[in-house]
């Protein structure tokens, strides 16, 4: 059985401790070895302010964001990208705000150091929340004021074996959950013009 304790800080995941246990032993006999990652996501068109490029909304050419990926863990045999987030207030027919997926990209080669604006770079796209198609959907948020969007990439250990047309957030959430190596968050800000 194997357990492993994770936290985020940074947009940089460290697993601090990973135990690995046999049947019969106790938590006292167990080996406990140190593991760290230095996976990271990064987007080189956002600078210091974290502000989203309006090229990557639908102000602006409706362009998934251009990424990089370092540190990418041995052993890692795919990575996934989610972009989501809570755009505005609650819109009609709605109690509370919803969280928007606006981009769902998995099942890209391990050796992918940068995809380009617009790019899927080998993987395959999943669904949007907008019109639920298989494709990047750009933030158009509701309501005055700065929004947060968050963009994660996971590094995983296997490729995922489910088909585009049942890839939703919550469905790669669910196929990644065992063999998610590290992870690296990117908040990053918009605000409409």
């Amino acid at each position: 059985m194997k357990f492993k304790v994770a936290s985020v800080l940074l947009g940089i995941t460290i697993t601090s401790t990973a135990f690995t246990m046999t049947a019969g032993s106790s938590l006292a006999t167990a080996t406990s070895v140190k593991v760290a990652s230095a996976f990271k996501v990064n987007d080189p068109a956002i600078g210091a302010d974290g502000l989203l490029p309006a090229a990557n909304t639908c102000d602006g050419a409706s362009l998934s964001p251009a990424l990089s990926f370092s540190g990418i863990p041995k052993g890692t045999k795919s990575v996934t990208v989610i972009m989501h987030g809570v755009p505005g207030p609650a819109r009609p027919g709605e109690t509370e705000p919803s969280t928007h997926v606006y981009w769902t990209l998995f099942n890209l080669p391990a050796s992918t150091k940068a995809l380009a604006q617009g790019d899927a770079g080998g993987g395959t796209l999943g669904h949007n929340f907008k019109d639920n198609t298989l494709s990047y959907t750009p933030p158009c948020s509701q309501g005055p004021g700065i929004k947060t969007y968050t963009i994660t990439a996971y590094a995983l250990s296997t490729r995922l074996s489910i088909a585009a047309n049942d890839a939703t957030r919550d469905s790669l959430i669910q196929a990644m959950k065992n063999s998610t190596l590290a992870t690296s968050v990117l908040n990053v800000h918009y605000t409409r013009p």
